[in-house]
């Protein structure tokens, strides 16, 4: 079985009677979530969504939106969610760019665009159910964006067996079974409009017959309550959350049920690995990962002897290897990592020109594997800037502080940070009349998501840049 919703069909036979999605409300069980998934797929073929139509949505975590995802897919649509944090505007860029069939949000119910329905969604429609609709592993599942060296989002365009192999892998492979089976629970608290969320707190354990429970968003007490409350044994998290979690004051730690949590996203440091473990009891996991895989292609299990710094071995029926300036590939050494595999999407979103490169897909990270195939991320690339786990372009950040009427000139650039891994930084060169830093930020909240909002804006005289009008951002940092 190829299709997400076939197998999800099947693991409701198995085990019928399980707890598939938990909130403070109460408990769906497999039977349920099997009858509701077909019905909601009912009513979205009776609003005319065809096979390959696509169905952008923008909700934050819950039940229904897990439940909705595994709908479009039933009804052969092609499920675009995108991030809650998102403005109107940047939406709207999304919208036209997926020609969207329906889109659905709890946040823009007033959406003009021309597409067919708009829904500001409280409960989930439902007709009769239907049969999932047969499509082939190759066709479209899902389109995450994902901002782009150009600052333009990119689509990712996703197949059936792209997201199916990786979530079976580590549903099934990563870990003992019985960490993602029936009688355990993972909270979903990364954003499920995230390809890390997707797979590994949502696809995998319901694959595989585990429970799901969900935080809208990251609030380190809140989500140590919750935890303890559902007895949840299993979380993945980006490492400034990670953090976090451990600084909260007279937290419950003693009463989790914590036995894994997955680390991935952004750099891990060492030292934070080890105060997780003492302090949750909990085995950390660290693991590397990008869209455009699905998203997990290094991990290391518990069988995998920790090495510090590395992310582990290749996974999700990944091979890695690594390109040196001659174009050469190596198993061992040091270069730009390449992956393939099942794992490993065709094309981006109305592009012409194939990303692969002899059936290897270009990370843009510099990464060292050993003799043991143990992976090490050294640098990256791309300018592009992780924070908090969100990839962020410099030139989307620099687009929108330039069109602020008082500044002639921006450049931007990713600073490290102990609390969010990289902190967005804009340098700008202003008309000087009197415009200051909350002017600029002020502008940029109504332009941009929050998380791409710059930590702060530092004036300059001049912005360096090369003989094609390129940001010169190493020499930004020197200054940082």
């Amino acid at each position: 079985m190829t299709n997400l919703v076939h197998i999800l069909m099947a693991t409701a036979r198995a085990v019928p009677d399980a707890p598939a999605l938990l909130d403070d409300r109460g408990i769906i069980d497999y039977e349920t979530l099997a009858e509701r998934v077909l019905r909601v797929a009912g009513a979205l073929k009776d609003l005319g969504v065809k096979t390959g139509d696509r169905v952008l949505y923008q909700l934050p975590n819950s039940p229904m939106v897990s439940a909705f995802y595994f709908s479009v897919l039933a009804a052969g649509g092609v499920a675009v969610p995108v991030n809650p944090l998102l403005t109107r505007d940047e939406v709207d860029t999304l919208r036209y760019q997926t020609a969207a069939k329906l889109f659905v949000s709890s946040n823009h119910p007033e959406a003009d665009l021309a597409v067919e329905h708009n829904w500001n969604v409280a409960d989930l429609p439902s007709s009769d159910p239907i049969t999932p609709v047969d499509i082939s592993p190759r066709s479209p599942a899902t389109i995450f964006f994902t901002s782009g060296t150009t600052g333009q989002p990119k689509g990712i365009v996703l197949s059936h067996e792209n997201i199916r192999s990786n979530a079976e892998w580590v549903g099934r492979e990563s870990l003992d079974g019985e960490v993602w089976g029936p009688g355990t629970i993972v909270t979903a608290v990364l954003p499920l409009s995230h390809s890390f969320g997707l797979t590994c707190t949502q696809n995998a354990p319901l694959l595989a017959g585990g429970a799901v429970t969900y935080r809208e968003r990251f609030e380190a007490a809140d989500l140590i309550d919750h935890l303890v409350r559902h007895r949840v044994t299993t979380t993945a998290l980006v490492p400034s959350a990670a953090r976090l979690l451990l600084e909260v004051p007279g937290a419950p730690l003693g009463d989790l049920c914590l036995r894994h949590v997955l680390i991935g996203g952004a750099p891990i440091p060492e030292d934070l690995v080890a105060d997780i473990e003492s302090t949750l009891n909990a085995t950390v996991l660290e693991g590397y990962g990008l869209t455009e895989a699905s998203p997990v292609c290094a991990f290391r299990t518990p069988q995998t002897a920790r090495k510090p710094g590395s992310v582990g071995r290749p996974a999700g029926y990944a091979e890695l290897a690594l390109r040196t300036d001659s174009n050469a590939l190596y198993q061992v050494g040091e270069g730009e990592l390449m992956i393939r595999g099942p794992g490993v999407f065709e094309d981006y979103l109305d592009s012409t020109d194939s990303p692969l490169a002899s059936g290897w897909l270009p990370t843009g990270d510099i990464a060292r594997i050993d003799r043991d195939g143990c992976v090490f991320i050294i640098d990256r690339k791309k300018d592009l800037i992780i924070r908090n786990g969100y990839n962020i372009s410099p030139i989307e950040v620099e687009t929108v502080v330039s069109e602020h009427p008082d500044v002639l000139d921006a450049g931007v650039v990713g600073v490290a940070d102990d609390v969010v891994g990289e902190e967005v930084v804009a340098y700008t060169v202003t008309t000087g009349q009197w415009v200051t830093e909350s002017d600029i930020l002020a502008h940029c909240r109504e332009r941009l998501a929050r998380y791409k909002i710059p930590g702060s804006i530092r004036f300059v005289s001049s912005v360096p840049r090369g003989s094609k009008g390129q940001v010169l951002r190493g020499q930004l940092r020197l200054e940082s």
